[in-house]
């Protein structure tokens, strides 16, 4: 598997736009919304997924939109834009009142062992074998499991980094090594983050950046009392200099299956359908559906054929009935047999 950044959480405001709005510009009009109480001073949400857009502030905040990691991840399934699109939107807006970026949370999945080893990161920092502007990192050990997170810097600041194994929090034994480390941008630093990267700086670079910015990972030498002064750990060196290389994850498209189709039909038209067929009926509503749908498209005639069904299942069902009351041009057409 291929070492990737990826964006893991997100959290902005807009005290411009109205939910609809907001929706569009996020790319995500064609889903069907669920709407719910809000959080914090926002008495409405409207919810898909781990995807979140709060409104109606008793503080007058504008619409807030957040999406957890699994929101991340559902924005790059169902959107018709990227993120790149939508944080140089973001970024390039007129008026900078637009948009407030409270919160980005980048992650770097490590798949390779030899890249960074999570074990050794941890005995070296129990050894206290790091120079860093932060305060001394946390460390958090599983309750069942020998897995640990390392947090440098406070939960509660502008910046703060984590790393842990992630094999372990997924429960992956299909994966041989997974390990992940993230920092959480807010506010300021969020924007400078957006700011530099598209200003031109590959986001492997500014990743890197970041890091080296507060943490080392040294040799430790008892004669040096300078700890400045005291080199960087080879495997150190190692781990900062191959982010450098690193892209950001460009999600591929999900192949078409049959789950995906039943999530389009009952989550986004599921409604419509009951609809018609609540009015119609059962019979009429399968009737109309076959006269007067377009031309097969490739991936659902693929969805038939991976499950082993044939294409006129609701033909042969209809003419059993004695429900398809057609002509013979029609019977033609859609190839019924009398």
């Amino acid at each position: 598997m291929e070492n990737l950044i990826l964006f893991d959480w997100l959290s902005f405001t807009s005290p411009v736009h109205s939910v609809e709005s907001i929706i569009d510009f996020l790319g995500l009009s064609s889903l069907t919304w669920t709407q719910c109480r809000g959080h914090r001073t926002y008495q409405d949400c409207y919810k898909f997924g781990e995807i979140n857009i709060c409104y109606n502030s008793s503080q007058n905040e504008g619409v807030w939109v957040e999406m957890s990691g699994q929101g991340c991840r559902e924005f790059e399934e169902y959107s018709t834009r990227t993120f790149q699109e939508i944080f140089c939107d973001i970024v390039n807006s007129v008026d900078s009142k637009y948009y407030h970026i409270s919160r980005i949370d980048l992650a770097y999945d490590i798949f390779d062992k030899k890249i960074l080893d999570i074990h050794k990161l941890k005995k070296e920092t129990e050894n206290l074998n790091f120079v860093s502007t932060f305060k001394d990192p946390v460390i958090e050990y599983g309750v069942r499991s020998k897995s640990c997170t390392i947090y440098y810097g406070s939960r509660a600041s502008d910046i703060y980094m984590r790393c842990y194994d992630k094999k372990v929090e997924r429960d992956r034994e299909d994966i041989e090594y997974w390990a992940r480390w993230e920092i959480v941008l807010k506010n300021n630093n969020a924007k400078e983050f957006l700011t530099e990267w598209f200003t031109g700086f590959p986001i492997g670079d500014l990743f890197c950046k970041l890091i080296n910015h507060y943490l080392r990972y040294i040799v430790p030498d008892s004669n040096q009392t300078n700890i400045s002064r005291l080199k960087t750990a080879r495997w150190w060196e190692r781990f900062v200099n191959c982010i450098g290389e690193i892209r950001i994850y460009t999600p591929k498209p999900t192949a078409y299956n049959i789950y995906r189709c039943e999530d389009y039909v009952y989550r986004q038209a599921g409604n419509a359908v009951a609809a018609l067929i609540d009015v119609r009926g059962v019979d009429r509503f399968l009737r109309d559906l076959v006269l007067n749908k377009s031309p097969t498209n490739s991936k659902y005639q693929q969805i038939r054929n991976d499950c082993g069904t044939a294409s006129d299942n609701i033909l042969q069902y209809l003419n059993n009935r004695g429900a398809l009351k057609v002509n013979e041009t029609e019977r033609n057409i859609y190839g019924i047999h009398k």
